[in-house]
């Protein structure tokens, strides 16, 4: 009974997942309706006075596409790289119901090799480069595209967005892969080469690292990665935890922060004077010399020709 509940709360759109109760009463199985009831997910849905329509079709073995219209002109898609368990940080109806499905089709990718989508997505793409062409092309019907992804999946938005800079990549609670750990276990890691480098130019871009502000490993990754990419972080304040969107989702402020970060209207380097404004986020404290130093790195390099 757990897995099945499991299992809808991994693939199943809100309406789904509500449809579900009747559908298992119909069966008989009321113990299996009353689970999905009382689940965490049927609790916050059944609240809700009106849930997000979206149709869900499946696009390879590891990718769904959840459409909120018969068409995508004049919408806009969100990618979504998924963690781990294949979650979003949370169940996936939970965060279907937060997405302005009037606005966004969602194209949920999941990695069954836990490369952190290096090694492409089942049945869509072997390798990262051929996943980012085949996302394009996906895309392409679209208004605009919008990747975001879940912890193990923080940093394949990021390459997304850095292959392809027309899309904003978003990482909430993303971290580099410990190829060192695979090595010592005789796996193949993936390409060596990874796009966030020190080889990139130090420009802004349409990148953000989103992280709990107490929690250490996410922010000094979160840090690591601005300095290479040139990217925006955002810390989530009062928050120690690294599964960020679920305690977003706890304290009611899950809708209010994906409203803001996919917001094309929002300049990049707005994003995080934003999230102060709505109560998410604090200032981030620059000491003065670190401001000042970084300035001289960024007039040597351009004069270089190199920024």
């Amino acid at each position: 009974m757990r897995a099945a509940v499991t299992a809808f709360n991994d693939t199943l759109t809100p309406q789904a997942y509500l449809d579900q109760i009747a559908v298992e009463t119909k069966r008989g199985n009321s113990a299996l309706s009353a689970a999905i009831a009382q689940s965490a997910t049927g609790v916050y849905l059944m609240a809700q006075q009106q849930v997000q329509r979206f149709a869900s079709r499946e696009i390879a073995a590891d990718a769904t596409l959840y459409t909120g219209a018969d068409s995508p002109a004049g919408r806009r898609l969100l990618i979504a790289f998924t963690g781990r368990k294949n979650r979003m940080m949370m169940p996936l109806p939970l965060f279907l119901q937060e997405v302005e499905a009037a606005t966004w089709d969602v194209l949920v990718l999941r990695d069954s090799r836990l490369s952190q989508f290096r090694l492409g997505c089942e049945g869509l793409a072997d390798t990262f480069p051929d996943l980012a062409r085949k996302v394009a092309d996906l895309a392409a019907p679209y208004l605009a595209a919008t990747a975001i992804g879940a912890s193990m999946g923080g940093l394949a938005a990021i390459r997304l967005g850095l292959a392809r800079p027309a899309v904003r990549g978003i990482s909430i609670g993303g971290r580099f892969p410990t190829d060192a750990a695979r090595l010592l276990m005789a796996e193949y890691p993936g390409p060596a080469f990874d796009p966030i480098c020190a080889c990139l130019p130090v420009i802004p871009r349409n990148l953000f690292f989103v992280h709990a502000e107490g929690h250490t490993l996410d922010r000094e990754a979160a840090k690591l990665c601005v300095g290479l990419t040139g990217g925006v972080r955002v810390r989530i304040k009062d928050q120690q935890r690294h599964y960020v969107l679920w305690q977003c989702h706890q304290t009611g402020s899950l809708r209010a922060f994906l409203t803001h970060i996919l917001d094309p209207a929002i300049d990049p380097q707005d994003m995080t004077g934003t999230m102060v404004r709505i109560g998410l986020s604090r200032p981030l404290q620059t000491p003065r010399y670190r401001g000042l130093w970084n300035r001289l790195i960024g007039f040597v390099l351009r004069k270089l020709g190199i920024g």
